[in-house]
């Protein structure tokens, strides 16, 4: 920022600077709405302009603009109101998540569900450690889903393995447990290193959490299970699907770690494109 002592910065370049360091970016607009010309082109000299830069590194509300203040007192009142608030107009100036770089348009768009939902689909494998440590962060925000928003789980189906564990959640599903078999199916693979790569092993699985033998028997050779396993595969393929875990919000968009770069800003993202589709459905 400085090469020499005779380049010399406006409050706007100071204050740019502020907002990327604070807002931890380097892409982020200049609001529109200020001009280096209406900000009356002031400037100073290298050696007071490193003091403002050092006074950044305050809270912006608390000690920025006070300090800004201090080391120029001849500055009007309304520039310093007008410099306050730069934040607002600098977070409104682009969204917070971007087409391509956090998120891939699915193209042709899958049909998920009813029109006048919201269907957030997670793809997600028994065998995946990431997938087991993304229900820690999943689970509540299931819980926080708004209205006209439900969550879908779509187990994995590359090879015969897992092929066989998304039988099992089917299965669980049918029978309306689900909630104590997801987890117990996780906890199998990842935890206690039992591959559950027999219909023997899986059946022991549900028999000791509460399910009976013939009740898990007769789910698991029926047509109907079947068919969702193979549903869950299609739905996969359409969406293009590389890794897991990962999100697809109403059959339009995929969001995964690997481009927003955490669990955490999945979920954001997937918030994000949930008030979107909400928006768009009026």
């Amino acid at each position: 920022m400085f090469v020499e002592s005779r380049h010399r910065l406006s409050v706007f370049d100071l204050y740019y600077a502020r907002l990327n360091t604070n807002m931890g970016t380097t892409s982020r607009s200049k609001p529109a709405w200020i001009s280096k010309t209406v900000i009356f082109g002031a400037t100073f000299g290298e050696q007071r302009a490193k003091k403002i830069v050092k006074a950044m590194h305050t809270p912006l509300e608390d000690g920025f603009l006070r300090n800004l203040a201090r080391l120029f007192p001849v500055l009007p009142a309304i520039v310093i109101a007008l410099l306050s608030q730069a934040p607002a107009f600098a977070e409104s100036s682009e969204a917070p998540w971007q087409q391509g770089e956090h998120y891939d348009v699915i193209e042709p768009a899958i049909r998920v569900g009813p029109a006048d939902e919201v269907i957030v689909t997670e793809f997600f494998r028994y065998g995946c450690p990431a997938c087991y440590s993304f229900e820690a962060v999943m689970s509540p925000w299931k819980q926080s889903l708004p209205e006209g928003v439900k969550l879908q789980r779509s187990p994995a189906v590359w090879n015969s393995a897992m092929q066989l564990h998304a039988k099992a959640y089917f299965v669980a599903e049918t029978l309306d447990v689900i909630d104590p078999i997801h987890l117990a199916l996780f906890k199998a693979l990842q935890v206690d290193r039992n591959p559950l790569n027999s219909e023997a092993a899986i059946r022991e699985l549900f028999v000791t959490n509460g399910v009976k033998v013939e009740e898990f028997d007769k789910a698991f050779n029926a047509f109907g299970v079947n068919t969702l396993v193979r549903q869950a595969d299609a739905r996969s393929r359409a969406a293009k699907m590389t890794g897991t875990p990962e999100l697809m919000v109403n059959g339009k968009y995929r969001i995964s770690a690997r481009k927003v770069g955490s669990h955490a800003n999945m979920l954001k993202v997937a918030d994000f494109l949930i008030q979107k589709e909400l928006a768009a459905a009026g």
